[in-house]
Formats: structure tokens, C-alpha cells, sequence
């Protein structure tokens, strides 16, 4: 039977709520710089990249939650393709969440935002 381990299924729930988080991070974040300084020449890069950072964290948590269904659907084993294909989703969003929190983290500081 096609079942991921008690570990992988972990990182995935962790970096689903990871995911989660940060998507508001980043909308919140979004919300205040507009709010604040409304937009401009000077703000529009940052709000863009705060748009496209939500963006790629929501595809990631697409992309997690419809392998890890999908992997626990098939019978009698998951092939080895979609296996390949959820390892590097869980890579690609471990590097993206940490990608993100460094860019929010970064806007926050140069606008002075909460």
C-alpha cells in the first residue's frame, strides 16, 4: 500500500502550517506598507514581490497537500515518480518559506512596519 512515513507526512503538515503562516505574513505585511504609504514609485516593488511571494507559498501548498493525497490514494504502491516529485516540493518549499521570511523580514525593516 502507497503510505508515506510517520517523518515525511510530519514535514509536510509542519510546512503546510509554515506555508499558511506566511502567506498571511506576507498579505499582512502587503496590507500595512499599502496602508501606510499607499502605492507609489517607491512602494510598488515591494508590494509586488509581497504579491508574488503569497503566490509562489500558495502554489507550494497546493502542490503539498494535492501529492500527499494523491500518494496516500494510489494502490498497491506509489510510484516512484511521485514520490521524486513530493521530496522536491518538500525542498522547493523549505527553500521558498525560508526565501520569503528573509524578503518579508527585510520590507518590514526598511519601511519601519510592524
Amino acid at each position: 500500500m502507497a503510505k508515506l512515513s510517520p517523518q515525511t507526512l510530519n514535514t509536510v503538515f509542519q510546512l503546510l502550517q509554515q506555508l499558511v503562516a506566511l502567506v498571511h505574513e506576507a498579505k499582512a505585511t502587503e496590507f500595512n506598507l499599502f496602508t501606510n504609504f499607499g502605492e507609489n514609485s517607491e512602494t510598488i516593488a515591494e508590494l509586488g514581490e509581497l504579491q508574488n511571494s503569497a503566490d509562489r507559498l500558495r502554489a507550494f501548498y497546493n502542490r503539498l497537500h494535492t501529492l500527499a493525497l494523491a500518494i496516500s490514494e494510489m494502490q498497491p504502491l506509489a510510484s516512484i515518480a511521485m514520490l521524486d516529485l513530493l521530496a522536491q516540493s518538500i525542498e522547493g518549499a523549505l527553500a521558498t518559506v525560508d526565501s520569503v521570511e528573509a524578503s518579508i523580514q527585510e520590507i518590514k525593516r526598511a519601511w519601519d512596519l510592524p
